[in-house]
């Protein structure tokens, strides 16, 4: 996590997420998301919830594939 912004400071938090490729192979993904600004999460800890909150949505492994890939198989 991590606070950036001159004017408007804007809380946002990165992790690493599990991706199938259509090899079925996992890979990692490094994921970044605006989680608010310091008027709506005043601490880190409110931050740190948010982020929580978005990433236990996206527990399960998801596959990449493109759409020749899929058509092939």
């Amino acid at each position: 996590m991590y606070k950036t912004g001159k004017l408007l400071k804007t809380w946002y938090g990165i992790w690493r997420e599990d991706v199938l490729d259509a090899a079925g192979k996992v890979k990692r993904r490094q994921r970044n998301i605006r989680l608010g600004t310091v008027a709506e999460l005043p601490t880190q800890a409110a931050a740190r919830d948010a982020l929580a909150r978005h990433v236990g949505a996206s527990l399960a492994p998801k596959v990449e594939m493109a759409l020749s890939e899929l058509f092939e198989r």
